[in-house]
């Protein structure tokens, strides 16, 4: 796989992140710049057009050796990961499975024996907290074993009600989980409110959206 240098760049970790996720949704750097403008979370903190530009062309995909296949899967990797495809296609998001690997796939299945009611779109995001394939370094983003956030995560099983998520919040405050285990659990946990607050229908809105575009035109 070609290695490249991450552009020298005080951009927030955050923002990175988002500008990737907007390359792998197939978005061109001003569509990304644009996105991250519009984004209260972001604010103060969006880098230049320019510098936008320059990162995106500095982001490689995985080697094709690596993506995940339909042809080359075994039955308990297809009965997970098809699922995500319609989540994903449902949200506009289908380019982002163009980039998921094998070794995504292999932790989705593991996610999925641990926790089967696991929301399909909340499992494919707690597992991009926890591995991802990172273009900029062309390296993987790889846990450490002292780390178990996302384990815990899992254990708790905050999306199954109110009594769950107390039971996590307690152990928190607690402080009987702290430091980067404890930072990985928030993580997830803004990736659930994330993931189960977008019930509505995208694509509903998409077309309700496209329908007042035309109607603005005429």
């Amino acid at each position: 796989m070609r290695q490249i240098a991450p552009p020298s760049s005080r951009t927030d970790a955050d923002v990175l992140e988002a500008i990737e996720d907007g390359w792998r949704q197939g978005r061109s750097a001003r569509q990304i710049h644009g996105a991250l403008e519009a984004d209260s979370g972001f604010r103060g903190r969006v880098p230049s057009l320019r510098t936008v530009q320059r990162i995106t062309k500095a982001l490689v995909p995985p080697d094709p050796s690596e993506r995940w296949s339909l042809t080359e899967s075994d039955p308990d990797e297809v009965a997970v990961v098809v699922p995500i495809l319609a989540e994903l296609a449902m949200r506009d998001r289908l380019r982002e499975l163009e980039w998921l690997t094998k070794r995504e796939a292999r932790l989705l299945v593991s996610i999925h024996a641990a926790a089967s009611d696991c929301p399909a779109l909340l499992a494919y995001e707690v597992m991009r907290s926890a591995l991802r394939f990172e273009p900029l370094s062309g390296k993987w983003r790889v846990p450490s074993e002292s780390r178990t956030g996302v384990d815990l995560f899992l254990a708790f099983g905050p999306w199954r009600g109110e009594e769950q998520m107390q039971r996590l919040r307690r152990t928190l405050d607690a402080g009987f989980i702290r430091g980067l285990t404890a930072l990985e659990i928030e993580v997830c946990l803004l990736k659930m409110d994330e993931a189960l607050a977008d019930t509505d229908d995208p694509i509903g809105s998409a077309i309700r959206g496209k329908e007042r575009a035309i109607a603005l035109r005429e």
